[in-house]
């Protein structure tokens, strides 16, 4: 086990950057750039995710005057490694996430992002929260 924590980060690099990690920056840029209305592009950007998906997320919608959260109850790649006993793999995929987020929090967009917590921590669920402002 101690051999798997050490390969864990090395194995999410290879994921992020054999998985086109600049292509994922990029195209979030790009959408921003062109989605004049900020909450439209994450409302699209969560029904998009929920199309790709399918069954495999198990996703809701909670809706504040300047936030929006999609919450994820159920990950597929969770399960799948859970199945296995190797749970652990999960945080790797957990950092695609990151490549996107991190873009929207550097553009200065007028939306924000956090992920207080994830399935991949052993939480219950995975948030992923938006806010707005006023830009």
């Amino acid at each position: 086990r101690r051999f798997q924590k050490a390969c864990l980060p090395i194995l999410s690099q290879a994921l992020i950057k054999s998985a086109g990690g600049k292509y994922v920056k990029w195209f979030t840029r790009f959408y921003l750039w062109i989605k004049q209305d900020k909450r439209k592009f994450v409302e699209d950007s969560s029904i998009k995710t929920k199309e790709l998906y399918g069954s495999f997320l198990q996703l809701h919608e909670e809706y504040g005057d300047n936030t929006f959260t999609s919450v994820a109850s159920k990950c597929g790649i969770h399960e799948l490694f859970k199945e296995r006993n190797q749970e652990e793999l999960t945080a790797c995929f957990c950092q695609w996430d990151n490549l996107w987020a991190d873009e929207i929090n550097r553009q200065n967009c007028g939306i924000t992002f956090s992920r207080p917590q994830t399935i991949a921590e052993g939480k219950e669920s995975c948030r992923f929260e938006f806010q707005y402002s006023d830009q």
